[in-house]
């Protein structure tokens, strides 16, 4: 997945850098051509991210990001006095 993300990040460079130059690449997308780069760029992004957390389970339990300090901690019942 990171190298797919990388294919992205260039793409995004050359179209950038090549607007820059004159020449448009992405002259099929019309007015959302002048925002190709940054699309391209969010979509490595993202393909990025899909692979630093394995995949499609985006979701990762609480207790595994966070802190110890934060964790829900379960309580202790406590009998009541009569």
């Amino acid at each position: 997945m990171e190298f797919i993300a990388l294919i992205f990040y260039a793409a995004a460079i050359i179209d950038f850098v090549s607007s820059w130059l004159g020449y448009n690449l992405t002259y099929f997308l019309g007015e959302a051509s002048r925002f190709s780069p940054i699309i391209l760029g969010g979509i490595g992004f993202v393909i990025q991210k899909l692979g630093e957390s394995g995949g499609a389970g985006l979701r990762q339990s609480e207790d595994d990001t966070l802190p110890e300090q934060y964790r829900t901690k379960s309580r202790k019942k406590t009998k009541k006095s009569k």
